[in-house]
């Protein structure tokens, strides 16, 4: 202490943390009430009489005297003095097998006296008063944003597991794939979460959204789950401990097999920016008021992706949808419960090798419009209820853009023909045809979408041409690439092969 005087003999005193330090207090009576840590003072008092200095109640003069803090931790060790009556501690962290946490989850202790605890935004929940001498069970319950984390990525994935084309690799991720909760993966599964997807459904209807293991317990075969009946609660028999930590979960998100849930950002769609998109075409044609019109949506690079989804919106005060023909994407791929709020939701994904798909027709809709105008003011995707996403050959996910190609006369169209040779090596040419003269742009882009070469120029009505040579192939690898003619409003895409010497 900086005390000048220090009188002695010196004298001792203990208190318990926020009680009024008394010199005469020289020991202090903990019982069954403290049990766990507990901050003591320890003051120490000169028999000195100092008449300015501030008692610790407050009084002026007095003997000087400083303090420290220590703690004690009270036990019951043989188990005999506090039973029953006492109480312990009992905590844990939930999440997901990646280690993010997940929020607001509650945690059930059911024993003797029932209580509940909820898991805050790292995870972590704690009971500071379980009795001793009971048995308990520790229950983890979260059932609310089915959707959250969920996406035909994940179809893609568990589809591929249930082909055994490349399997989910660990238990976690094989529970999460099993939505209908029957103990198996399966394509029941998979139709279950396509609906989830398309917002036919809002929740599973034999599965909660969220399922919990305990941290501790090792599958004995990870490859599958289900050879032994995996616990979801902790048992605490017997309970008699002061404080019992490490009582951790594995948070498992039902439908999410790739680990994109937000454990703490629930009941919101949050849409995500990318560097790059794939792209459908839609055939927009004017709109008369009392006609109908078909509007064709394709793909000519349907070959480059696994899978996509989106939110289509139209304009009901403008349009009213007749019909919808399928192509490849078929009846399954969309849900229709918005139809009256003037949206379509769809999640396809390739049923075959994206090396055999030829057609590039995906579906159609006929539409009576009300108005007169351009389709692209009255169509277009959005993020809700179904993100707007595609996924490449990588698993890569890009977003999705719609291109509107305006109908015209067969007499003002323009022609792309196949590049010749193709595939080629040194050298291609890329016939045209104009209707009239005009500039005109040729673009090349890889199977990424990513554009490789642009080439410009004014050209003449009728047959016209672009070379790509040596010039142009620099730092092109060998593959398939894309060339897309535009030409004022129109514009054409086909495929072709480029060959390194």
């Amino acid at each position: 202490s900086p005390t000048a005087e220090c009188l002695g003999p010196i004298r001792y005193s203990i208190n318990l943390f926020g009680e009024t330090p008394d010199v005469t207090q020289e020991s202090l009576v903990l019982t069954c009430d403290e049990i766990g840590s507990q901050i003591l003072e320890i003051y120490a008092w000169d028999m000195a009489f100092n008449p300015y200095a501030v008692q610790p109640d407050g009084t002026l003069g007095g003997p000087n005297y400083d303090h420290c803090e220590t703690f004690v931790l009270v036990q019951d060790n043989l188990m005999e003095s506090c039973v029953p009556g006492s109480s312990g501690i009992v905590a844990g962290v939930i999440a997901t097998e990646e280690e993010d946490p997940v929020e607001s989850v509650e945690v059930q202790a059911n024993g003797v006296q029932p209580d509940v605890a909820f898991t805050d935004a790292d995870g972590f929940y704690q009971f500071d008063a379980l009795e001793f001498g009971y048995d308990y069970t520790l229950r983890p319950y979260l059932d609310t944003d089915h959707s959250n984390g969920v996406s035909t990525f994940d179809l893609l994935l568990i589809s591929k597991h249930i082909l055994g084309v490349q399997l989910l690799d660990s238990p976690y991720k094989i529970i999460a794939a099993d939505i209908n909760k029957s103990g198996a993966v399966s394509t029941a599964d998979l139709i279950q979460l396509r609906k989830l997807i398309l917002n036919v459904i809002t929740e599973y209807p034999d599965n909660t959204s969220w399922r919990f293991v305990p941290k501790a317990y090792e599958f004995p075969n990870p490859s599958d789950p289900w050879q032994a009946v995996f616990p979801e609660v902790i048992n605490l028999n017997d309970f008699n401990t002061i404080t019992l930590f490490g009582q951790d979960f594995v948070a498992i998100k039902i439908g999410d097999v790739n680990g994109s849930a937000d454990g703490s950002n629930f009941g919101t769609i949050e849409e995500r920016s990318f560097d790059r998109s794939w792209v459908l075409e839609v055939a927009a044609p004017q709109l008369v008021p009392g006609e109908t019109v078909e509007v064709q949506v394709s793909s000519q690079q349907l070959s480059t992706i696994q899978g996509f989804q989106f939110s289509l919106h139209f304009d009901n005060n403008s349009l009213a949808l007749e019909s919808m023909d399928y192509g490849r994407a078929k009846a399954k791929h969309f849900g229709m419960e918005l139809l009256k709020e003037g949206i379509i939701t769809s999640s396809w994904n390739q049923s075959q090798s994206p090396a055999e798909a030829l057609d590039d027709h995906l579906f159609s809709l006929t539409f009576r419009s009300k108005v007169v105008g351009d389709l692209e003011a009255l169509l277009q995707l959005s993020a809700q209820p179904t993100l707007m996403e595609a996924y490449d050959l990588n698993g890569e996910t890009m977003g999705l853009e719609l291109s509107f190609i305006t109908s015209v006369a067969e007499n003002e169209s323009i022609k792309l023909y196949q590049n010749l040779p193709n595939p080629f090596a040194d050298e291609t040419i890329i016939g045209f045809e104009l209707p009239k003269a005009g500039q005109t742009t040729l673009r090349v882009s890889d199977s990424r979408g990513k554009l490789i070469q642009q080439m410009e120029a004014y050209c003449q009505p009728g047959y016209n041409l672009f070379s790509i040579g040596l010039d142009q192939t620099v730092g092109m690898s060998p593959g398939i690439y894309y060339y897309t003619l535009i030409f004022g409003e129109q514009a054409l895409t086909r495929k072709m092969i480029y060959l390194k010497n």
